[in-house]
């Protein structure tokens, strides 16, 4: 499409082709292998499908558009043995069903309610028989936010809680906490940049105002690098059955 219309644009265009955006690796990987120099990247667009847009429409919105994401790990330690005699062991099952519950009051108690953020848990592994306590049990979840400050503090109040519940219960606990992608945050000049590439490609009709999510997305690194936008390509068509969300 574009070498049919060479003759509308100067310059030089990048088509980029990025891998492993779902364990938000691809971006980083890119970059480090110098995809926006030579010729060097003044701005930077992508399209990302929304499922929950219809098929023909376009979202776009300045501002915040995707949250950060965080991945942490809680290893619960104790006693293990026989479920019959559960007086003479400490049961990391019973800390790690705590720990769960206790997290969520972090959404709902300790974050600001106007402020965005999830926590999600995502695995819970341990035991293998079912009258044998095991001695540790793991979980696995996810944070997301947009905040900064928010972000700070869910590692912080994750640790706190851990910390908390655990102790309480006779057991010991690890936590990991791994910083992940930053929130994609579509600059204003390329926002309008893009609604007037949309209108004049397809019609104003095709435009729709895109809503922020709390999936994550690397493309926020290219932002880091470059004045740029990402936009919900709609592909929800019912008449298709294509109507599955995130």
């Amino acid at each position: 499409i574009l070498a049919q219309h060479r003759e509308c644009w100067q310059g030089t265009v990048k088509a980029i082709f990025q891998p492993a955006e779902e364990i938000v690796i691809g971006a980083e990987a890119m970059i480090q292998e110098s995809v926006l120099e030579n010729p060097k990247v003044d701005w930077v667009f992508g399209l990302h499908v929304q499922p929950d847009l219809e098929v023909g429409k376009v979202g776009v919105k300045e501002g915040p558009l995707m949250a950060a994401a965080d991945v942490f790990s809680i290893k619960i330690k104790g006693c293990g043995g026989h479920g019959a005699y559960p007086h003479l062991i400490r049961d990391p099952i019973m800390g790690a069903a705590a720990v769960v519950m206790n997290l969520q009051t972090l959404i709902s108690r300790s974050r600001n309610p106007l402020e965005p953020g999830v926590l999600s848990i995502g695995t819970i592994q341990g035991g293998t028989q079912h009258n044998i306590i095991p001695e540790e049990v793991e979980l696995t979840g996810t944070v997301r936010t947009y905040d900064t400050r928010l972000r700070t503090d869910m590692e912080a109040w994750i640790r706190r809680i851990v910390s908390g519940t655990v102790a309480a219960l006779d057991l010991t606990a690890e936590v990991g906490y791994l910083r992940g992608v930053i929130p994609v945050n579509n600059h204003p000049e390329a926002a309008r940049i893009a609604v007037n590439a949309v209108r004049n490609a397809v019609g104003t009709q095709a435009l729709a105002a895109a809503v922020p999510v709390m999936g994550s997305e690397d493309f926020a690194l290219f932002l880091e690098k470059a004045s740029g936008c990402l936009l919900w390509l709609g592909i929800r068509n019912e008449a298709a059955g294509i109507v599955h969300p995130w």
